[in-house]
């Protein structure tokens, strides 16, 4: 056998933050967990929605010429639907970004989302005056949350049952 000159030097070992390392393709790539990058992903999301929820003034304040060519154009969008909607489309990433981080827990994210939801409400009519607290906003929150669990559930089931 020929001799080809010292051997390579062994390849650095990972960053802290990475905990697997495979091979895919020949190439060696390094994995984070799940658990780590579902984490980051719901911190950044919580940030999102403190700053939504607690901003001083309606978010949709500025944009009253735009929804009034929205309604105008869809007879029957009203505000209360549109609030209604957006309210849980806020809140789907809530279930969705839980279901994956507490999987062993998933009985707990919807009291989570009613007590969060309970929770912006009232900050909302004690602190904030511009700002007007409803009970159909905990209902909607309660549904996107509900709407993100299942999705996350459902997911998981059709994967198991292509493998």
């Amino acid at each position: 056998m020929p001799y080809d000159g010292p051997a390579a030097p062994p390849p650095p070992p990972p960053p802290a933050h990475v905990v697997n390392v495979v091979q895919i393709a020949g190439k060696v790539k390094a994995t984070v967990p799940m658990w780590r990058r579902t984490s980051t992903w719901v911190a950044v999301y919580s940030i999102v929605l403190a700053l939504i929820a607690f901003w001083p003034q309606p978010v949709d304040a500025g944009a009253g010429r735009f929804l009034r060519w929205l309604f105008d154009t869809v007879p029957l969008l009203t505000y209360e639907r549109l609030e209604f909607g957006s309210n849980i489309v806020l809140f789907a990433p809530f279930g969705i970004g839980l279901a994956l981080l507490m999987r062993e827990l998933r009985y707990l994210i919807m009291p989570l989302a009613l007590l969060s939801s309970l929770t912006i409400e009232s900050v909302q009519a004690v602190l904030i005056a511009e700002r007007t607290p409803s009970v159909l906003d905990i209902v909607a929150n309660v549904s996107g949350a509900c709407f993100g669990l299942v999705v996350v559930v459902s997911a998981e089931a059709l994967r198991a049952r292509t493998r």
